[in-house]
């Protein structure tokens, strides 16, 4: 591992049989913009509420919040992906492949 720090020599793909870095450059370039998109909607979503529970505290909108956010944060992320992705076929409200 420690090469690989100092080389920037990412390997080579036996399925690709090509070089690894360029390979993960392409697609770090192509979902780049979704994740900043997603950052960006988190820190609009949650400063705002984060802002709002803090000013009123121990109101029931408040405890909701803070109680679903304890439950969300118990439950593996797996659990919580496939739960939206099966809301998302069932709905038909999202696009999705299936």
């Amino acid at each position: 591992m420690g090469e690989v720090c100092r080389t920037g020599d990412l390997g080579y793909s036996f399925s690709n049989n090509s070089p690894v870095g360029p390979l993960i450059w392409v697609r770090a370039r192509k979902h780049s913009p979704a994740h900043a998109n997603c950052y960006f909607a988190d820190l609009g979503l949650a400063l705002p509420l984060g802002v709002w529970s803090a000013e009123r505290s121990d109101v029931l909108p408040d405890t909701l919040i803070s109680w679903a956010m304890a439950g969300l944060l118990v439950v593996p992320d797996l659990a919580v992906a496939l739960g939206l992705l099966f809301f998302a076929v069932r709905s038909g409200w999202f696009p999705t492949a299936a």
